[in-house]
């Protein structure tokens, strides 16, 4: 089963493909569509099928969950979960903008591509309130289907990073590093654990160039 959160990419793929041909374009929409139906008209149960529109009130190793937390004290949990889901998908909204327009003046496949696992990628460090590692499968896709050695490395990084916070849920929390219950220190190590990687490897290759 398709998850639904894929369906993210369809804006900027359609982008690429209008300037090169609106008819293939329209096609691929129609196509897209179609085969969505296709697939998820045995399970559909209304708008409880799409599980992730149940899954807003979540958070965990997130920038959303580190910003909830943060605030809770000064402003109450109610109000700061919704300041942190509404920066989280509004850093998000801003990343999606400026992708598609990336996308729009693409020339080749690999420029309508590029765009899309960067949106992906900034997806799931800014607008999934509630990471959980396999969700670095989306963007490792587009990665891999791009044949460029440094997209590779940071899709790589980004599954190492998914990886080592079960380090801090799995081993640390449970061995008392943390307090028992949630807390901001936890989700912090958590968040950080995840982007981590990713970011010394872009600083790395940065200095390097």
């Amino acid at each position: 089963l398709v998850k639904a959160p894929i369906i993210l990419v369809g804006p900027i793929l359609w982008a690429g493909l209008w300037r090169r041909g609106r008819a293939t374009a329209s096609e691929g929409v129609l196509l897209a569509v179609a085969l969505a139906a296709a697939v998820y008209k045995p399970f559909w149960e209304g708008l409880d099928t799409l599980t992730a529109l149940r899954r807003t009130e979540l958070f965990t190793a997130s920038l959303g969950s580190v910003l909830r937390l943060a605030l809770a004290p000064e402003v109450g949990l109610s109000t700061a979960t919704a300041v942190a889901r509404w920066t989280s998908l509004g850093a998000f909204v801003s990343v999606a903008l400026i992708s598609i327009y990336l996308a729009g003046r693409a020339r080749t496949a690999s420029d309508a591509l590029r765009p899309a696992c960067f949106m992906l990628r900034r997806g799931l460090l800014l607008a999934s309130t509630w990471f959980q590692a396999w969700y670095v499968v989306w963007p490792l896709g587009f990665g891999a289907a791009l044949a460029e050695p440094r997209r590779h490395l940071e899709a790589a990084l980004l599954g190492l990073g998914g990886l080592l916070q079960y380090f801090v849920f799995i081993y640390l929390w449970v061995m008392g590093y943390f307090p028992a219950t949630e807390n901001l220190a936890v989700q912090c190590a958590a968040y950080l654990c995840v982007v981590g990687p990713l970011l010394l490897g872009v600083a790395a290759l940065r200095s390097s160039t």
